[in-house]
Parts: structure tokens; sequence; C-alpha cells
């Protein structure tokens, strides 16, 4: 699908913010879909962020790798994308409530889950500096580990309650594994509590494998959406 760029800007994290304009593909697209995007002589994959069929535009977080390449591509740089690729989020069954986990990569697909499922709850784990903006969490969270109050900023201000496990100790994060601040998380939840929750794990290929060892037998509904590693082709 050909398409052109019509917004790009600088993140937090050195990243870049791009939205694509493509006509008769934001409508198809669910949270956990990614696209190969091609902008001038490199391809990345890369997750939805956002969509809007009425405008018809797609939005993706690509990492600070990418910015030297395609920070100064202009307004209607002419872009491609190769997708919907990859297996999307469903809800969860009625009476199930909706836990997602997430690394750096699978945040976009958390911050568009947001805006079209509202997950119950989202754990993240991420690197410093994080890959979006984080905050002390209005959301009291039993089982959260001492000293682990921030959230994703994002998600705080759609009402969705989370937490954020970083191995380097970003402020306010569980200083360690994600395995860890979850494990922290269901001690204080009955078994019945486990069983009722569906839980989504979302990321690269070993994020993915590494928390379905973590999950194997803890809930009553379990989902894998593995995306690829942010690699640029020629």
């Amino acid at each position: 699908m050909n398409g052109r760029l019509i917004g790009n800007r600088p993140l937090a994290d050195g990243g870049r913010l791009v939205q694509i304009h493509a006509v008769g593909v934001a409508g198809a697209v669910a949270p956990g879909h990614w696209f190969q995007l091609r902008v001038g002589s490199l391809a990345w994959p890369v997750a939805v962020l956002d969509a809007s069929s009425k405008e018809n535009w797609i939005a993706f977080h690509l990492p600070p790798e990418a910015s030297e390449i395609i920070a100064d591509a202009g307004y209607g740089t002419p872009a491609t994308l190769e997708g919907p690729l990859g297996t999307p989020l469903a809800a969860p069954p009625a009476g199930r409530r909706s836990l997602l986990l997430c690394d750096a990569a699978g945040v976009s697909v958390a911050l568009f889950a947001a805006r079209r499922q509202q997950p119950d709850l989202v754990l993240a784990e991420v690197r410093d500096p994080p890959p979006v903006r984080i905050r002390p969490s209005r959301f009291i969270i039993p089982g959260s580990p001492p000293g682990t109050i921030a959230g994703i900023g994002p998600l705080e201000e759609a009402g969705i309650p989370s937490r954020i496990a970083c191995p380097d100790g970003a402020h306010g994060c569980l200083e360690g594994s994600l395995e860890a601040l979850l494990q922290a998380w269901l001690e204080q939840r009955s078994a019945r509590q486990r069983w009722e929750t569906a839980v989504a794990l979302v990321g690269n290929d070993g994020f993915v494998r590494r928390m379905s060892a973590a999950t194997r037998g803890q809930f009553g509904q379990t989902s894998t959406h593995p995306l690829p590693e942010a690699m640029p082709t020629g």
C-alpha cells in the first residue's frame, strides 16, 4: 500500500512519532497489528500506535535508531506500508478481566488498546529512558512492590492502571524484571481471581517466550502477540 508522510516529530526517548496517510488501510487495523513501514531507503517493522479510519491515517512510534534516517523526511514524503501483519488483541470473554503484559515494543500496542479495548491493567518492562512518558500513578494496585509507584502517563490519563519494571532502575519503577513485578501482583490474587483474568503477552519474540513461561498455568486465558525486532532492512 502506497501512502505519504503527514506527521513526523521527535519524542522524549529519541524516537519519532510518524503519521502515514494511507487510504483504505486504517479501518482494518487493531491493537496488536504491525506493518513493514518503508520511508526512503529503509524499511522498519513497527507496531501500530493509533489509527483513524475517518481521516485515513496510521501512527507509529519509531525507535531512536530510526531518528537520523527519518528526521528530515517532510510532509508528503512517499511511504509504503506492508500489512497489517501480526495477531490482534481480542476482547476478553464476558466475566474475565484483562491484563496486558508488554515490553518496550509492546507499549505502542498497549496505548492503542487503551483507546479501543480499555484493558483493566497493564504491566510493562522497559529500559531507561522509557519509550513513553511515566508519572506517579493515581491508582492503588495491591501487590505492587514498595516504591513501585510509576505508571504510564497516557494510560493514567485514559483511566487505566499500570506499573513498570525497569532493569535500569528508573525512578518509581521496580528495579528488576517483569517476572518479579508479576509475581508480586499474583501473590495478592486468589486462584479464582487468576482464573477470571485473561492475559495478553505483547512484545518481541524473546519477551513473549519469557512471559509465556512465567504465566503458564496462572490464568484462565492467555494469548500471545509477538512483534518483530525493530531492525531496518534495505
